[in-house]
């Protein structure tokens, strides 16, 4: 985070105007009233956040002879063992079939295990593995040795699942780590809701507020004491980016397909007719790839990327719906077809729910 980025220029008036925008909004919009952090300065920011990084947590550095030390045979067998049993699980789940441990070690005794390589070709079905060069390491955790597969997806535009993969599965976060990620994350999401009300305000505005999401993130940061340090300046950066792409993407696609259906369902309009109408608007926000796409294909008799997703999607909302229950539903279809990188909060809460369902950790207290 660079704090010169978002630093108050002393002025009173710039403080104030500042001030106003906040409370007008979310007096409109939410009626939070005063914002906590908005009167922090930079030197209060920066007070919090070394008193934060004074209790780093993180990987050891790699010169740190003792702290990566190699595994010997005896652990190296009983982890391919243990891991060799989540496997299993693994693939039988895959099949709808959900054994125990117990009813996994008698159908396969460490023998079997040991004469089929562990299984380790399971993994090759699946959206995880365990990482073998975590695995020579005898200090890590099980949990840190898991490791997401970056799952190629088949779009022009992207090429894989996360935005950072090679980021997310270096930093090898602990379980306690990523578990109070996880907090951290849907924490400052809600405590910060207001936040997407303010993607079009004036630059000098947005700084200033993404300075008070920042203060916010470091605040509930500092209750999280086991969460890998380096991890806060660079998701903070993701949690600006996901806002910021939820409020111009999946908003301008939602918009564009609620006035589709308005035409369709409510005027009946047919589906053509009502592309042309949304046409000249549509193409001054992110959806003119799509609409360029779509009026191609319709000039070569075939169906375009907003008409198969209308009719997969949209189509079937009761015409009757309000406004409202409508625009929810089609915003909820639009995050099903429109692409949206994960980041590192998305890594860690599907590695988490994979290492429970797999038998690598223990199941989350209800």
């Amino acid at each position: 985070m660079d704090l010169d980025m978002t630093a108050r220029d002393g002025s009173s008036e710039q403080a104030d105007k500042a001030v106003h925008v906040i409370g007008h909004n979310n007096e409109r919009e939410q009626g939070l009233g005063h914002i906590e952090g908005l009167d922090w300065d930079d030197d209060m920011l920066k007070e919090e956040l070394d008193s934060y990084f004074e209790r780093y947590h993180g990987l050891p550095d790699y010169d740190d002879v003792e702290a990566w030390t190699p595994i010997d045979d005896q652990w190296l067998k009983e982890m391919e063992l243990r891991f060799a049993i989540c496997r299993i699980r693994a693939h039988k789940m895959l099949k709808g079939e959900v054994l125990s441990d117990a009813e996994i070690r008698k159908m396969y005794p460490p023998s079997t295990l040991e004469e089929n390589g562990y299984f380790q070709w399971f993994e090759h079905d699946f959206e995880w593995y365990f990482d073998p060069e975590y695995c020579q390491c005898a200090h890590l955790e099980d949990y840190q040795r898991l490791a997401l597969t970056d799952t190629v997806r088949v779009t022009p535009s992207v090429v894989g699942e996360y935005l950072h993969w090679d980021y997310y599965h270096d930093t090898c976060s602990i379980l306690r780590s990523d578990q109070e990620f996880v907090y951290f994350w849907e924490t400052l999401a809600s405590k910060t809701e207001w936040f997407k009300n303010f993607q079009s305000a004036e630059l000098s505005e947005r700084k200033r507020i993404e300075h008070v999401v920042f203060y916010h993130a470091v605040k509930i940061a500092k209750e999280c004491t086991h969460i890998f340090s380096t991890l806060l300046p660079s998701d903070y950066s993701e949690y600006l980016w996901s806002v910021g792409f939820d409020t111009t993407w999946y908003k301008d696609f939602a918009c564009m397909y609620f006035e589709i259906w308005k035409l369709v369902a409510k005027q009946k309009m047919s589906l053509k007719d009502a592309l042309d109408r949304v046409k000249e608007k549509g193409m001054r926000s992110f959806c003119r790839f799509d609409l360029e796409a779509e009026f191609r294909g319709g000039q070569q008799q075939w169906s375009g990327p907003i008409t198969h997703n209308y009719n997969a999607y949209v189509a079937e909302i009761d015409e009757n719906l309000t406004d409202d229950e409508a625009y929810r539903l089609i915003m909820e279809a639009v995050k099903e077809f429109v692409p949206k990188l994960k980041g590192y909060y998305d890594y860690a809460k599907k590695k988490l729910d994979i290492a429970e369902k797999i038998g690598l950790i223990p199941p989350a207290p209800t």
